[in-house]
Protein backbone atom coordinates (compact mmCIF):
# COMPACT_ATOMS: atom_id res chain seq x y z
CA UNK A 1 0.00 0.00 0.00
CA UNK A 2 1.55 3.24 -0.76
CA UNK A 3 2.47 5.38 1.82
CA UNK A 4 1.54 9.43 2.26
CA UNK A 5 3.86 11.73 2.64
CA UNK A 6 3.82 15.25 3.49
CA UNK A 7 4.42 18.03 0.97
CA UNK A 8 6.00 21.16 2.44
CA UNK A 9 6.94 23.78 -0.12
CA UNK A 10 9.13 24.02 -3.17
CA UNK A 11 12.45 22.70 -5.69
CA UNK A 12 16.07 19.46 -9.68
CA UNK A 13 18.51 18.14 -12.54
CA UNK A 14 19.42 15.80 -15.93
CA UNK A 15 21.95 13.82 -17.56
CA UNK A 16 24.03 14.80 -20.43
CA UNK A 17 25.42 12.79 -23.79
CA UNK A 18 28.32 12.81 -23.62
CA UNK A 19 30.50 10.91 -26.71
CA UNK A 20 31.04 7.04 -26.09
CA UNK A 21 34.86 7.70 -26.98
CA UNK A 22 37.21 7.94 -24.52
CA UNK A 23 39.52 11.54 -24.68
CA UNK A 24 43.13 10.07 -25.13
CA UNK A 25 45.21 12.00 -23.12
CA UNK A 26 45.67 15.78 -23.53
CA UNK A 27 47.74 17.60 -20.77
CA UNK A 28 45.33 20.68 -21.14
CA UNK A 29 42.42 17.93 -19.50
CA UNK A 30 41.96 18.86 -15.94
CA UNK A 31 42.28 16.48 -13.61
CA UNK A 32 41.35 17.46 -10.27
CA UNK A 33 38.65 20.22 -9.87
CA UNK A 34 38.83 22.38 -6.36
CA UNK A 35 35.93 23.58 -4.30
CA UNK A 36 36.44 27.12 -2.73
CA UNK A 37 34.40 26.40 0.70
CA UNK A 38 36.52 24.71 3.39
CA UNK A 39 33.37 23.38 4.86
CA UNK A 40 32.35 21.80 1.53
CA UNK A 41 32.47 18.36 2.25
CA UNK A 42 30.57 16.99 -1.32
CA UNK A 43 28.50 14.18 -1.82
CA UNK A 44 26.07 14.09 -5.05
CA UNK A 45 27.32 15.07 -8.45
CA UNK A 46 25.14 15.91 -11.68
CA UNK A 47 26.11 16.53 -15.14
CA UNK A 48 23.65 19.35 -17.37
CA UNK A 49 22.24 18.39 -20.55
CA UNK A 50 25.04 20.60 -21.95
CA UNK A 51 27.62 18.22 -20.99
CA UNK A 52 29.98 21.06 -20.15
CA UNK A 53 28.38 21.93 -16.55
CA UNK A 54 28.53 19.90 -13.71
CA UNK A 55 26.89 20.17 -10.39
CA UNK A 56 28.30 19.01 -6.81
CA UNK A 57 26.06 19.36 -3.52
CA UNK A 58 27.33 19.98 0.34
CA UNK A 59 26.65 17.37 3.01
CA UNK A 60 26.69 19.04 5.19
CA UNK A 61 24.48 22.38 4.58
CA UNK A 62 23.15 21.84 0.99
CA UNK A 63 24.84 24.33 -0.74
CA UNK A 64 25.19 23.60 -4.82
CA UNK A 65 28.26 24.04 -6.09
CA UNK A 66 28.89 24.58 -9.80
CA UNK A 67 31.78 23.71 -12.12
CA UNK A 68 32.92 23.04 -15.42
CA UNK A 69 34.83 20.46 -17.20
CA UNK A 70 37.29 22.91 -19.15
CA UNK A 71 37.83 25.21 -15.39
CA UNK A 72 39.81 24.03 -12.45
CA UNK A 73 37.46 26.32 -10.21
CA UNK A 74 33.89 24.71 -8.59
CA UNK A 75 32.12 27.64 -6.88
CA UNK A 76 29.06 28.13 -5.05
CA UNK A 77 25.98 28.96 -6.92
CA UNK A 78 22.79 28.11 -4.59
CA UNK A 79 23.41 28.77 -0.67
CA UNK A 80 22.88 26.81 1.96
CA UNK A 81 19.20 24.33 2.68
CA UNK A 82 19.65 21.84 4.72
CA UNK A 83 21.76 18.46 3.69
CA UNK A 84 22.38 17.24 0.50
CA UNK A 85 23.09 13.33 -0.63
CA UNK A 86 22.52 12.39 -4.22
CA UNK A 87 22.17 15.25 -7.08
CA UNK A 88 19.52 14.66 -10.48
CA UNK A 89 19.54 17.18 -12.88
CA UNK A 90 16.48 16.99 -15.29
CA UNK A 91 16.30 18.38 -19.25
CA UNK A 92 14.36 21.56 -18.46
CA UNK A 93 17.26 22.91 -16.21
CA UNK A 94 15.86 21.38 -12.56
CA UNK A 95 18.22 19.87 -9.39
CA UNK A 96 16.82 17.37 -6.97
CA UNK A 97 18.85 16.96 -4.44
CA UNK A 98 18.35 14.15 -1.30
CA UNK A 99 17.94 16.10 1.40
CA UNK A 100 19.45 13.35 3.82
CA UNK A 101 18.63 13.05 7.16
CA UNK A 102 15.89 16.18 6.60
CA UNK A 103 13.72 13.52 4.95
CA UNK A 104 12.90 15.95 2.02
CA UNK A 105 13.58 16.12 -1.70
CA UNK A 106 14.92 19.40 -2.53
CA UNK A 107 13.79 20.88 -6.47
CA UNK A 108 15.83 23.71 -7.58
CA UNK A 109 15.23 26.20 -10.66
CA UNK A 110 19.15 26.21 -12.22
CA UNK A 111 17.54 29.05 -15.03
CA UNK A 112 16.86 30.84 -11.87
CA UNK A 113 19.48 29.99 -8.78
CA UNK A 114 18.30 30.79 -5.63
CA UNK A 115 14.96 29.71 -7.04
CA UNK A 116 13.20 26.64 -5.01
CA UNK A 117 10.86 25.35 -6.72
CA UNK A 118 9.19 22.47 -4.56
CA UNK A 119 10.65 20.82 -1.03
CA UNK A 120 8.56 17.40 -0.19
CA UNK A 121 8.75 16.22 2.87
CA UNK A 122 8.36 12.43 4.34
CA UNK A 123 5.86 11.90 6.86
CA UNK A 124 8.39 10.39 9.15
CA UNK A 125 11.27 12.30 11.29
CA UNK A 126 13.57 8.82 10.91
CA UNK A 127 14.34 9.27 7.27
CA UNK A 128 17.69 9.30 5.92
CA UNK A 129 17.19 9.67 2.10
CA UNK A 130 20.36 9.28 0.32
CA UNK A 131 20.09 8.88 -3.62
CA UNK A 132 18.09 10.35 -6.36
CA UNK A 133 17.21 8.73 -10.00
CA UNK A 134 15.25 9.92 -13.15
CA UNK A 135 12.34 7.72 -14.38
CA UNK A 136 11.07 8.07 -17.98
CA UNK A 137 8.12 9.96 -17.23
CA UNK A 138 10.27 12.76 -15.37
CA UNK A 139 9.55 11.29 -12.22
CA UNK A 140 12.27 11.67 -9.33
CA UNK A 141 12.98 8.30 -7.27
CA UNK A 142 14.68 8.73 -3.77
CA UNK A 143 16.25 6.16 -1.64
CA UNK A 144 16.35 5.75 1.84
CA UNK A 145 19.02 4.56 4.31
CA UNK A 146 17.11 4.08 7.27
CA UNK A 147 13.42 2.59 6.04
CA UNK A 148 12.26 -0.21 3.89
CA UNK A 149 10.73 2.58 0.67
CA UNK A 150 11.62 3.82 -2.43
CA UNK A 151 10.13 7.36 -2.24
CA UNK A 152 8.99 8.81 -5.99
CA UNK A 153 8.12 12.35 -6.50
CA UNK A 154 5.77 12.87 -9.30
CA UNK A 155 6.23 15.83 -11.16
CA UNK A 156 8.66 17.75 -9.81
CA UNK A 157 8.51 20.98 -12.25
CA UNK A 158 4.62 21.03 -10.99
CA UNK A 159 4.51 22.40 -6.92
CA UNK A 160 1.96 20.54 -5.00
CA UNK A 161 2.47 17.17 -7.47
CA UNK A 162 3.21 15.40 -3.73
CA UNK A 163 5.01 12.60 -2.31
CA UNK A 164 4.36 8.90 -2.71
CA UNK A 165 6.11 5.72 -1.44
CA UNK A 166 7.04 2.48 -3.02
CA UNK A 167 6.89 -0.17 -0.20
CA UNK A 168 9.49 -2.64 -0.25
CA UNK A 169 8.78 -4.58 3.21
CA UNK A 170 10.29 -7.81 3.42
CA UNK A 171 12.07 -7.62 0.21
CA UNK A 172 15.32 -6.10 0.80
CA UNK A 173 17.92 -6.39 4.00
CA UNK A 174 16.41 -4.06 6.61
CA UNK A 175 17.66 -2.81 9.93
CA UNK A 176 17.01 -0.52 12.35
CA UNK A 177 19.83 -1.10 14.30
CA UNK A 178 21.44 2.40 15.63
CA UNK A 179 24.12 3.45 13.29
CA UNK A 180 22.82 0.49 10.39
CA UNK A 181 22.04 1.80 7.03
CA UNK A 182 20.29 0.35 4.47
CA UNK A 183 19.76 0.83 1.13
CA UNK A 184 21.63 4.18 -0.51
CA UNK A 185 22.84 4.23 -4.12
CA UNK A 186 20.25 4.76 -6.89
CA UNK A 187 20.35 5.00 -10.78
CA UNK A 188 17.36 4.22 -13.70
CA UNK A 189 18.36 1.82 -16.17
CA UNK A 190 17.06 0.61 -19.78
CA UNK A 191 15.24 3.81 -19.86
CA UNK A 192 13.61 4.01 -16.28
CA UNK A 193 11.93 0.93 -16.69
CA UNK A 194 14.11 -0.64 -13.95
CA UNK A 195 15.92 1.07 -10.64
CA UNK A 196 18.65 -0.57 -9.40
CA UNK A 197 19.60 0.27 -5.59
CA UNK A 198 22.33 -0.71 -3.50
CA UNK A 199 22.22 -1.90 0.28
CA UNK A 200 24.80 -0.74 2.35
CA UNK A 201 25.44 -2.32 4.87
CA UNK A 202 25.70 -6.44 3.10
CA UNK A 203 26.91 -4.79 -0.08
CA UNK A 204 23.80 -6.41 -2.13
CA UNK A 205 22.32 -4.89 -5.65
CA UNK A 206 18.70 -5.20 -6.28
CA UNK A 207 16.71 -4.81 -9.26
CA UNK A 208 13.17 -2.79 -8.79
CA UNK A 209 9.82 -2.27 -11.19
CA UNK A 210 8.66 0.90 -9.66
CA UNK A 211 5.60 0.63 -11.43
CA UNK A 212 5.18 -3.27 -9.72
CA UNK A 213 6.80 -2.55 -6.58
CA UNK A 214 8.61 -5.79 -7.62
CA UNK A 215 12.01 -6.14 -6.14
CA UNK A 216 14.19 -8.99 -6.93
CA UNK A 217 18.45 -9.51 -5.75
CA UNK A 218 21.19 -9.04 -8.76
CA UNK A 219 22.92 -12.14 -8.34
CA UNK A 220 26.41 -10.83 -8.18
CA UNK A 221 30.09 -12.84 -8.73
CA UNK A 222 33.23 -11.33 -8.29
CA UNK A 223 36.10 -10.65 -5.77
CA UNK A 224 35.75 -7.32 -4.66
CA UNK A 225 33.33 -7.17 -1.76
CA UNK A 226 30.94 -4.07 -2.05
CA UNK A 227 29.91 -3.75 1.70
CA UNK A 228 29.55 -0.34 2.21
CA UNK A 229 28.42 1.01 -1.10
CA UNK A 230 27.85 4.47 -1.22
CA UNK A 231 26.72 6.14 -4.79
CA UNK A 232 25.85 4.24 -8.14
CA UNK A 233 26.82 5.30 -11.94
CA UNK A 234 25.75 2.93 -14.97
CA UNK A 235 27.31 3.48 -17.95
CA UNK A 236 27.43 1.40 -21.20
CA UNK A 237 26.17 -1.63 -19.65
CA UNK A 238 28.25 -1.56 -16.63
CA UNK A 239 27.26 -0.48 -12.81
CA UNK A 240 30.21 1.38 -10.83
CA UNK A 241 29.75 1.24 -7.13
CA UNK A 242 31.59 3.98 -5.12
CA UNK A 243 32.98 2.70 -1.63
CA UNK A 244 34.36 5.17 0.12
CA UNK A 245 35.56 3.49 2.93
CA UNK A 246 37.74 1.24 0.57
CA UNK A 247 38.74 4.44 -1.83
CA UNK A 248 37.34 2.12 -4.91
CA UNK A 249 34.89 2.22 -7.51
CA UNK A 250 33.95 -0.71 -8.13
CA UNK A 251 32.54 -1.94 -11.94
CA UNK A 252 29.96 -4.38 -11.93
CA UNK A 253 28.79 -5.62 -15.63
CA UNK A 254 25.69 -6.24 -15.63
CA UNK A 255 23.19 -8.93 -17.79
CA UNK A 256 20.49 -7.95 -20.44
CA UNK A 257 18.16 -8.58 -17.75
CA UNK A 258 19.75 -6.79 -15.46
CA UNK A 259 19.43 -9.27 -12.66
CA UNK A 260 23.34 -10.98 -12.83
CA UNK A 261 26.26 -9.06 -12.90
CA UNK A 262 30.28 -10.20 -13.10
CA UNK A 263 32.49 -7.57 -10.55
CA UNK A 264 35.60 -6.33 -12.42
CA UNK A 265 39.02 -5.00 -11.01
CA UNK A 266 38.24 -2.22 -8.93
CA UNK A 267 39.37 1.12 -9.78
CA UNK A 268 41.51 3.51 -7.29
CA UNK A 269 43.31 6.20 -7.30
CA UNK A 270 46.26 7.70 -4.86
CA UNK A 271 43.82 11.22 -5.05
CA UNK A 272 40.42 9.15 -3.77
CA UNK A 273 39.33 10.68 -0.74
CA UNK A 274 36.38 8.61 0.20
CA UNK A 275 34.57 8.84 -2.65
CA UNK A 276 30.99 8.66 -2.70
CA UNK A 277 29.61 9.21 -6.37
CA UNK A 278 30.65 9.80 -9.45
CA UNK A 279 29.03 10.61 -13.03
CA UNK A 280 30.80 9.96 -16.97
CA UNK A 281 31.68 13.28 -18.52
CA UNK A 282 33.52 13.60 -22.65
CA UNK A 283 36.53 13.84 -20.16
CA UNK A 284 35.82 10.82 -18.14
CA UNK A 285 34.11 9.90 -15.00
CA UNK A 286 34.23 12.54 -12.25
CA UNK A 287 34.45 11.75 -9.12
CA UNK A 288 33.75 13.37 -5.68
CA UNK A 289 36.38 13.26 -2.93
CA UNK A 290 33.89 13.53 0.05
CA UNK A 291 35.86 13.26 3.38
CA UNK A 292 33.39 11.75 5.12
CA UNK A 293 35.64 10.03 7.09
CA UNK A 294 37.03 13.45 8.28
CA UNK A 295 33.44 13.88 10.05
CA UNK A 296 33.56 10.49 12.25
CA UNK A 297 37.52 11.61 13.37
CA UNK A 298 38.71 8.74 11.31
CA UNK A 299 41.13 10.80 8.48
CA UNK A 300 42.66 14.46 8.67
CA UNK A 301 41.17 17.12 6.41
CA UNK A 302 42.71 17.64 3.26
CA UNK A 303 42.26 20.78 1.46
CA UNK A 304 40.55 21.99 -0.90
CA UNK A 305 37.89 19.47 -1.36
CA UNK A 306 38.19 18.31 -4.61
CA UNK A 307 36.32 16.49 -7.58
CA UNK A 308 38.59 14.22 -9.45
CA UNK A 309 38.98 12.53 -13.15
CA UNK A 310 39.69 9.56 -13.99
CA UNK A 311 39.52 8.35 -17.78
CA UNK A 312 36.75 6.54 -19.30
CA UNK A 313 37.65 2.50 -19.33
CA UNK A 314 37.18 0.38 -22.57
CA UNK A 315 33.53 0.36 -23.82
CA UNK A 316 32.51 -3.66 -22.39
CA UNK A 317 30.84 -5.60 -24.99
CA UNK A 318 26.84 -5.06 -24.32
CA UNK A 319 23.65 -3.99 -26.12
CA UNK A 320 23.25 -1.43 -23.22
CA UNK A 321 23.06 2.19 -23.33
Amino acid sequence: MTRHLVLVALWVVGCGNPSDTPVPPDPTVINVFELSDSRAFPDGIALAPDGRTFYVGGALDGTIYRGFIDSVAVRPLIGSSGPAGGLVVTADSLLAAAGATTGRIIVHDLRRPGIVRQVVETATSAANLRAVALGPDGAIYATDAKRDSIYMLYQPSLPGSGLGAIPLDGKVPYSRTAGAQNLTGLVAVDGGRWLIAVHHDSGKLFRIDPAAAAVEEISVAGPVSMVGADGLMFDRGTLYVAIGRTNQLVPVTLSDDFLSGTVGNAITDTRFRYPTNAVRTAIGFLVVNSQRDVLTGHAPLDLPFTVRRIPLPPRPATRHD
